[in-house]
């Protein structure tokens, strides 16, 4: 998709969605570092920004969202300032989940958090939409100890030329002859 920073970065995952006729957008996968981690949070938001900027430069007029575990907790106010500066340098909006996300690893399973994010772009028409939450103590099918969050968007329709025919290559007729040959030659 675009230039990622060096280090093995894995913060961010960036990808292209790009299907004919309709309008191609971008998604980028984050998991930022944990609490007590503060300098490793300051390159992953540098590397996120950096990606960000990359998608600015090459594909200007292409809606971004981002999701995941941003690992900011609204009452660490350092990460909570550096979180809303990006988002606001980028013109990015949360969606709000109206619903603290469980971790289910932590406080005996019953650990909520707001941890989780869903950011689209502060100028789509039509934002992201929360479809539902489905809680892995409520159902056994989910076997992480995150909740699941469903969100969906929209993208608009673009005019598709489908591509040329492919041109195919004349055939020749072979007229050649093979000459076998006895042991005897």
């Amino acid at each position: 998709l675009c230039y990622l920073p060096p280090h093995n970065i894995t913060c961010c995952t960036p990808l292209m969605l790009s299907i004919p006729g309709i309008e191609p957008s971008a998604h980028i996968c984050i998991y930022l570092p944990t609490s007590g981690k503060k300098n490793e949070f300051v390159i992953a938001l540098a590397a996120l920004s950096a990606v960000l900027e990359c998608l600015q430069e090459e594909h200007p007029q292409t809606p971004v969202y981002i999701r995941g575990d941003a690992n900011v907790n609204p009452s660490n106010l350092p990460r909570v300032q550096l979180m809303s500066a990006l988002l606001a340098q980028f013109s990015l909006k949360s969606l709000p989940l109206d619903h603290p996300t469980h971790h289910h690893f932590m406080g005996g399973g019953s650990s909520d958090s707001q941890l989780d994010v869903l950011l689209y772009p502060c100028n789509l028409n039509k934002p992201e939409k929360l479809q539902q939450f489905i809680c892995g103590k409520e159902n056994s099918m989910i076997t992480s100890h995150h909740d699941l969050i469903v969100s969906s968007f929209s993208s608009a329709q673009i005019p598709y030329s489908p591509p040329p025919q492919a041109i195919v290559a004349p055939r020749v007729s072979n007229t050649r002859v093979k000459v076998q040959w006895n042991a005897e030659g």
